[in-house]
C-alpha cells in the first residue's frame, strides 16, 4: 500500500471512530439524564456506538465494498471484544504493575489499542483485490 493511502486510510479510520465514540457519549448521556440505568445507557451507547463505526469503517475508512456483512459483523464484534480485553489488561499493567498515573495509563492504553484496532479492522475490511 503506497504511503499516501495509507495516510488518508489510517485518517479516515480515526475520524470515524471519534464519530462512534462521540456518538456512544452522546447516547450515554442522554438516556443517563433520562433516568436510565448507567450500565443499560453505557451498552446502549456502545452498541449504536460500534454499529455506526462498522458501517463507516467498512464504507469510508476501508472503502469495501463485498457483501459478506454478517462475516465481517462477526469479525468486527470479536475484534471489539479483544480491543476491550486488551484495553482493560493495559489499563492494570500501567496502573497496578507499573503504578502510573491513571490519566497516563489511560493515554498509553487508548495508543495501543488504537493501533491494534486499526490492524484488526483493516484486516476484517480487506478485500480479496485490494493490498
Amino acid at each position: 500500500m503506497k504511503k499516501q493511502k495509507l495516510i488518508e486510510q489510517i485518517s479516515r479510520f480515526l475520524a470515524s471512530g471519534a464519530v462512534g465514540g462521540i456518538l456512544n457519549y452522546i447516547i450515554f448521556f442522554w438516556l443517563d439524564a433520562l433516568g436510565l440505568w448507567y450500565q443499560a445507557a453505557n451498552f446502549a451507547g456502545f452498541i449504536v456506538g460500534t454499529g455506526v463505526n462498522f458501517f463507516i469503517q467498512k464504507h469510508w475508512a476501508f472503502k469495501n465494498k463485498e457483501r459478506k456483512y454478517g462475516q465481517q459483523i462477526s469479525f468486527f464484534v470479536i475484534a471489539k471484544i479483544i480491543i476491550l480485553l486488551t484495553y482493560s489488561y493495559s489499563l492494570y499493567f500501567w496502573i497496578e504493575v507499573i503504578q502510573t498515573n491513571k490519566i497516563l495509563a489511560q493515554v498509553w492504553s487508548t495508543l495501543l489499542i488504537t493501533v491494534i484496532s486499526f490492524l484488526l479492522t483493516k484486516k476484517i475490511f480487506k478485500q480479496k483485490d485490494s493490498n
